[in-house]
């Protein structure tokens, strides 16, 4: 009875683990991800029946109204890749321990923001027309263009996206050319080159 010699052993070690790895690949290309235009005309929607709900409308369902739209614009958000590309090249530079840290911090500086500046103004998107107008997909990233019918000119807006978990969440949004990443950066690098990331993280944390 022919015993197998280590080398026959390690290549069949290898040829599963191939297979395997083929496998899984092959289930994940097969599961059926919605485009990514689909998913933020799908957000759009979601956001339109909140606020154009009449149970939700009156000063009195305000605070319900803007805790669901705040969880529905929360859970198409990627922080994490948000968080990364705002601090630009200080990222690289970072220890796990501070990485780690800046990232339980940095989602919720931005929701004190968002609750500055879209949680209680989102509303409008009840009154405009928003024409959807193509995708782009690289791999596990992709932009979505749409534009805003607003007086006395429209409004373009991309929304730059990763694929997380099988869907597309937004880890940047370009409105009229003004990026909420590249914004972050300039005042992230500003903190942390005339003082430190240090500072930076408390001056995040005082706002969260």
């Amino acid at each position: 009875m022919h015993r197998p010699s280590w080398t026959e052993r390690i290549l069949a070690i290898l040829l599963l683990g191939g297979f395997y790895v083929f496998l899984v690949w092959t289930l994940a290309v097969g599961a059926e991800i919605p485009s990514p235009l689909a998913e933020v005309r799908q957000t759009v929607t979601d956001l339109k029946n909140i606020v154009s709900n009449p149970k939700l409308k009156g000063a009195k369902n305000h605070e319900e109204r803007r805790d669901r739209l705040r969880e529905k614009i929360l859970s198409r958000m990627d922080f994490d890749e948000m968080a990364k590309r705002s601090l630009g090249r200080h990222w690289l530079k970072l220890s796990d321990p501070e990485r780690k840290e800046y990232l339980k911090v940095f989602p919720e500086y931005m929701q004190y923001v968002y609750r500055k500046t879209v949680f209680e103004s989102v509303d409008f998107i009840d009154s405009v027309s928003i024409r959807f107008l193509k995708e782009r997909i690289d791999g596990e990233f992709a932009e979505v263009d749409l534009v805003i019918d607003s007086s006395p000119e429209d409004i373009k807006v991309t929304f730059k996206l990763r694929l997380v978990d099988g869907h597309w969440k937004a880890y940047d949004i370009v409105i009229a050319n003004i990026s909420q990443v590249q914004n972050n950066r300039s005042q992230f690098d500003r903190v942390i080159t005339a003082h430190s990331f240090k500072k930076l993280l408390e001056l995040l944390r005082g706002k969260s």
